[in-house]
């Protein structure tokens, strides 16, 4: 199932539902906990004896607002962006797709309506940028948040064996970038959108990040190795 030098589209489509299935039927809004999701990534690939790491970091993407106009939003020093890098070095984003939802700290007042594609792998197209800081972990001694995590494993666990008696290839109902640049796109055509808005108005200004590794939440950073 696993090739040489990327994941499998198979467990690509197992690993990203399971993950995002458990983490919204947990949370209600996966958006909100970045951290867990990330670290639920990294459970769910164990189950394919995959090893993934969880990075932390500033990050920027394009959003596109209600009115078509894309615009780059982004993390901040004090919400720092979570993601994957898996054993292949491929980029792995759950949250990305849903980034949409919250109010960038960095970016304007305006609703964004469209976010990039959730993102598996190797290459990163220019709609989104990553810097990476450190690898990231939860505090052993945040028994709340561990608690939290361990609810979602067993979701995982659950949605990952529905998706493995099912015995079919399947996807979350969002926009997906894969290996070998599949990409894949929602029943609601989000990504059409997002391209279409790109296409007519073209790539907006970056952002100015601002390094640091100071956080809101009760992770626990290290530099990567």
């Amino acid at each position: 199932m696993i090739h040489s030098h990327q994941t499998s589209l198979e467990i690509v489509g197992c690993v990203s539902k399971s993950v995002t299935k458990a983490a919204d039927q947990l949370f209600g809004d996966r958006s909100l906990h970045p951290l867990l999701v990330c670290l639920g990534g990294v459970y769910a690939l164990e189950h394919f004896k995959i090893s993934s790491r969880c990075l932390y970091g500033q990050a920027q993407w394009i959003e596109i607002l209600e009115n078509e106009k894309p615009i780059w939003a982004g993390s901040s020093p004090q919400r720092p962006h979570f993601w994957l890098q898996s054993q292949f070095g491929e980029t792995i984003d759950f949250n990305i797709s849903v980034s949409h939802r919250l109010n960038s700290p960095s970016g304007p007042k305006e609703k964004s309506k469209y976010s990039p594609p959730m993102l598996w792998s190797l290459e990163i197209p220019q709609f989104y940028e990553y810097h990476v800081e450190g690898i990231a972990e939860i505090n052993p001694e945040d028994h709340k948040l561990l608690k939290q995590l361990d609810r979602l494993k067993r979701r995982i666990e659950i949605a990952i064996s529905e998706y493995e008696k099912s015995k079919l290839i399947e996807f979350p109902n969002e926009p997906l970038l894969g290996p070998e640049r599949k990409l894949l796109d929602s029943t609601q055509k989000e990504f059409q959108h997002f391209d279409r808005a790109l296409s007519i108005h073209g790539f907006p200004e970056k952002l100015s990040l601002s390094i640091s590794t100071t956080c809101d939440d009760h992770s626990q950073f290290s530099p990567p190795p």
